[in-house]
């Protein structure tokens, strides 16, 4: 009996050896994947300042290499203000973010003193409020790209780029989920931008976390990236469920990539309306189906 109670107790034992193993594991895993999501998101963190903000700084102040001090002594946004853009843009639409930000420059704040220390602060916020996990990779994506939005209201590119009206052209680019590269929807984004469009660019993210922007954010077109067979299934999956969720009834659904590039007809086989197989071409293809869903309404 002893050896018997024995034996018992040495299965309960490797039992429990067992399942500590897998919770550690799946730890690891859930650790892993949260690495790999805030990699995602501080990846557009950076994009935001480094393309959007920093530039648009340097052009203006291409004759004065030390303007960051000048600016700081001239206005500095308090932690107060920063708090409180970074909470608009997580909470409320652009308009109330732009709004806000407009509302300093009228009392006296100079542009570059805002991008600096208003606007470059909220964005570096976002990015600290996902990593301490008080908010999470859909939420920093939305802030960010009403951020974005404040920024490109407030300094446009050129004379040649249009402020974003509120005429529905409004997109958003993003790879399929499970797709690595993403670097090809930012060159598509450059083509949609040059075209008057508002375009939100998101990183490569979940199915979930994509249902979740379309039922809180409007777009009239959404363009999916993907290059391997492997995704085929769950991008027809997402499709349907961005579909179903969206704020847009009519929301037009268009995919790309060399998935698409090598068989064009695996478009309709996953429930996409159009097909384009570069920048130049994904903007025709917008822009007819923008049409088609204004003559429906």
């Amino acid at each position: 009996m002893a050896s018997l109670q024995q034996a018992g107790d040495q299965v309960c034992s490797d039992s429990s050896k067992s399942a500590n193993a897998e919770r550690s594991m799946n730890s690891q895993e859930n650790f892993f994947e949260k690495r790999n999501l805030s990699e995602q998101a501080m990846a557009l963190l950076h994009r935001t300042i480094e393309t959007e903000i920093i530039p648009r700084l340097m052009l203006s102040h291409k004759t004065q290499p030390s303007y960051t001090q000048n600016i700081r002594r001239e206005y500095a946004e308090t932690e107060e203000h920063i708090a409180h853009l970074t909470k608009l843009v997580l909470t409320q639409d652009v308009t109330a973010a732009f709004n806000y930000v407009d509302s300093k420059k009228r009392s006296g704040a100079g542009l570059d003193a805002l991008l600096l220390n208003l606007l470059a602060p909220s964005a570096r916020r976002l990015g600290e409020m996902w990593e301490s996990d008080v908010c999470d990779f859909t939420d920093v994506t939305i802030g960010l790209s009403r951020l974005q939005q404040v920024l490109r209201k407030l300094c446009p590119r050129s004379d040649n780029e249009l402020e974003p009206l509120n005429h529905g052209k409004r997109a958003m680019l993003t790879s399929a989920p499970g797709e690595q590269h993403s670097f090809g929807i930012y060159m598509v984004e450059e083509f949609f931008r040059r075209a008057a469009w508002d375009v939100w660019c998101v990183p490569p993210a979940s199915a979930d976390d994509l249902v979740k922007i379309v039922s809180t954010e409007w777009f009239a077109v959404i363009g999916f990236s993907a290059n391997s067979d492997a995704l085929l299934d769950s991008l027809r999956q997402c499709i349907g469920a961005v579909r179903k969720a969206s704020c847009n009834p009519l929301i037009a659904i268009m995919v790309g990539g060399s998935l698409f590039s090598n068989k064009p007809d695996l478009a309709a086989f996953i429930g996409a309306d159009a097909m384009a197989a570069d920048g130049k071409q994904a903007v025709i293809q917008a822009e007819s189906l923008f049409e088609a869903t204004q003559l429906r309404c």
